[in-house]
Parts: C-alpha cells; sequence; structure tokens
C-alpha cells in the first residue's frame, strides 16, 4: 500500500512537468521556469496538508508524508538524471528531508512520541514551506 501512494504522486510530478512543457511550448531555456512552477505546486499543497493536519485530522499525516517525500524523490532523480550539477547540494536536502518525515510518519503509530515529534515537525514543514513561498515570486518576476 505505501508502496502505490509513492508511485501515484511521483507519477503526478511527472505529469505536472510534461503538462507545463506542453502549456508554455517547450523551450530549452524556460526549464527553470517549469521546475519553479512544479515547487510552487509542491510548497502550496504542502502547507494546505500541514494546515490541515493542524486543525482538522492529524490521522491524514500519511498524506502528507507520501506527497512530500514522491516530490524529493522525483526531484532527485531529476536532478542526477539531467546532470544539474549545480544543484547536487538539493540532494542532500532531499535526503535530510525524507529522514525527518520518516521519524514523522513513524512517530504517528507512537502515541506518547506522537503529540511532541510529529506536531513538531508538521510545524517545522509549515514554516519551512511558507517561507520558501517569496523565493517563487522572486524567482517569477526576476524571469
Amino acid at each position: 500500500m505505501q508502496f502505490y501512494w509513492i508511485c501515484i504522486f511521483f507519477l503526478s510530478w511527472t505529469g505536472l512537468y510534461k503538462m507545463f512543457q506542453q502549456t508554455f511550448f517547450y523551450k530549452k531555456n524556460k526549464e527553470k521556469i517549469y521546475r519553479n512552477y512544479i515547487s510552487a505546486t509542491h510548497s502550496v499543497g504542502s502547507i494546505f496538508l500541514c494546515l490541515g493536519i493542524i486543525y482538522i485530522n492529524e490521522k491524514s499525516i500519511f498524506l502528507l508524508f507520501y506527497y512530500l517525500t514522491s516530490y524529493f524523490v522525483w526531484d532527485s532523480i531529476y536532478i542526477i538524471f539531467n546532470r544539474k550539477k549545480k544543484e547536487i547540494a538539493y540532494l542532500f536536502h532531499h535526503g535530510v528531508a525524507i529522514y525527518m518525515l520518516q521519524i514523522m510518519y513513524q512517530t504517528m503509530f507512537q502515541t506518547e512520541l506522537q503529540p511532541n515529534i510529529s506536531d513538531t515537525l508538521v510545524t517545522f514543514f509549515l514554516f519551512g514551506e511558507l517561507s520558501n513561498i517569496p523565493l517563487y515570486v522572486v524567482y517569477w518576476k526576476l524571469k
């Protein structure tokens, strides 16, 4: 069941990237813009999921786990296969984020730890993604 969710979201990121290519008439120099759109979509989706977990239903934390993990895996594969040497640091960032997500997901099932660790990490991801929003707007305005 877990692998199923990763695959669904992973294919969604690939489909979204292809959609941006088709919609905005693919040009080689616009590749960074497409990836900026994908990253912004990832951030906005993450924000809504985090808010939903905090204010509505904390049991849907598994959805946040698969959503974020699939994006980090997709972006890492993109960086590796497209030989984006300037973006190698993102691989470390993605690895740390996936590790933190794994801790958050595992502690969800341990009731004595869950309120402390999972809530803290969801809040951490929320503020991390909120802080990214101005970066996407500035990048889009500059291009």
